[in-house]
């Protein structure tokens, strides 16, 4: 499956540990322009694990910065044997990987130490929510907002 117009496919890492779960193997990719060449971004979700694997490539596929950079492609099978031949053709070189050990470890740290948020995105989060909230009043629950309104 891809998706195109896709400006944060990192969105998808959850639900490919869920599905991961459930007994299918998933891998997510996307390309993003980095020190003047694309790096390839794989989300290796395999059957049974409770967290991914994440990979980042330098790729030298014939892309130009900023090709294909808004676009998510997702695959799944029963059997990854065949995955190598996806990457047939492109020259890659590991940059980083970070396998469900550390990923566990950060998200305990997030939980126990808490995460910092730029105030720029706390500022973006309080006006979408002036946007979207509606105040809790009577009112308000009359014509169907909020937790427990009468329908």
């Amino acid at each position: 499956m891809r998706l195109l117009g896709c400006r944060d496919p990192a969105f998808i890492l959850g639900y490919l540990a869920r599905c991961a779960r459930r007994g299918t193997h998933l891998l997510a990719f996307w390309c993003e322009p980095e020190g003047g060449a694309p790096v390839q971004q794989v989300v290796a979700a395999l059957a049974g694990e409770s967290l991914p694997r994440l990979y980042r490539y330098r790729a030298d596929g014939g892309q130009t910065p900023g090709s294909e950079t808004d676009s998510l492609t997702i695959l799944a099978a029963r059997d990854f044997a065949l995955l190598p031949a996806a990457a047939q053709g492109m020259a890659l070189e590991l940059l980083d990987s970070t396998g469900p050990e550390e990923l566990a470890a950060r998200s305990r740290r997030a939980w126990d130490q808490g995460l910092a948020v730029d105030e720029s995105l706390w500022q973006q989060l309080r006006s979408l929510a002036a946007r979207t909230l509606v105040a809790s009043t009577e009112d308000s629950r009359a014509r169907g907002a909020g937790e427990g309104a009468a329908r």
